[in-house]
């Protein structure tokens, strides 16, 4: 006799799935799964390190976005420090002109 459980058949939705589709319902049950089988405390060592290197990389990810991001507001504020000298530089070209031409 057959020890596993078959799954219910409710759970599974009758109408055909597209491949993605099919693969993202499974990932998700995968997941699911794993995420119960820590809760329990019957997750193999080879689970809970998959998630503490998933964590990292998620991490290390965010980091180097945020540093990234920290980069494009540093180069807007020297743009913008540059505009304004810029600025101040044609209204000093601008009086001169005006000067010489004695308006």
């Amino acid at each position: 006799m057959n020890t596993k459980s078959k799954p219910e058949e409710s759970s599974y939705p009758t109408a055909i799935l597209s491949d993605k589709n099919r693969l993202n319902q499974i990932t998700a049950s995968a997941y699911n799964l794993a995420e119960q089988k820590i809760l329990d405390g019957t997750a193999p060592s080879q689970l809970i390190l998959y998630f503490l290197k998933l964590g990292d990389e998620s991490r290390e990810e965010e980091l180097k976005k945020l540093r990234t991001e920290n980069e494009l507001l540093n180069e807007k504020i020297e743009s913008l420090r540059q505009t304004r000298r810029n600025e101040a530089a044609y209204a000093e070209v601008i009086k001169s002109m005006r000067e010489y031409n004695g308006v």
